[in-house]
């Protein structure tokens, strides 16, 4: 049909000043040079730009469709991590941890908290030992929960 073409340095200026005037950038460039290096034909560096064009329209979709959903991930993956510094808060609030500390306390307490004042009782001796608990409010409101439960 044809002969095929080699890449020499004519053809090399020819496919750069078309680079150039179409816009593409500096790696399109360096590509180009590469082959022209490995002494790749025209066709072969036709076809190869053929096949880099239809995967380029084919992706051009995906990469529009997949930008929400990564948004998406973006939004979940934040949230995760802002959940889990949020337990690790929890878990090392030494308020908390009094809490806990109380709760074990409460059911292996032999008070009497369905009588009237042993519930206050409890909470004030609770906070004279863990004075982190600035209102015995908490300690009850606990011991209420606890009973309900139980």
């Amino acid at each position: 049909m044809y002969e095929e073409i080699k890449f020499d340095k004519t053809t090399a200026s020819v496919l750069k000043k078309q680079s150039l005037e179409s816009g593409f950038d500096d790696k399109l460039d360096a590509e180009i040079h590469r082959l022209i290096a490995e002494n790749y034909t025209y066709d072969e560096l036709l076809g190869r730009l053929a096949i880099a064009n239809v995967i380029a329209n084919a992706a051009i979709p995906a990469i529009i469709n997949y930008e929400p959903a990564l948004e998406k991930q973006i939004r979940l993956s934040k949230s995760n991590f802002a959940k889990g510094n949020a337990r690790k808060k929890v878990a090392n609030d030494p308020k908390n941890q009094a809490l806990k500390d109380i709760e074990i306390e409460f059911k292996n307490s032999k008070y009497p908290f369905n009588k009237r004042g042993y519930k206050t009782k409890f909470a004030k001796e609770m906070q004279a030992k863990y004075p982190v608990l600035a209102d015995t409010r908490a300690i009850i409101n606990l011991v209420n929960r606890l009973l309900l439960n139980s």
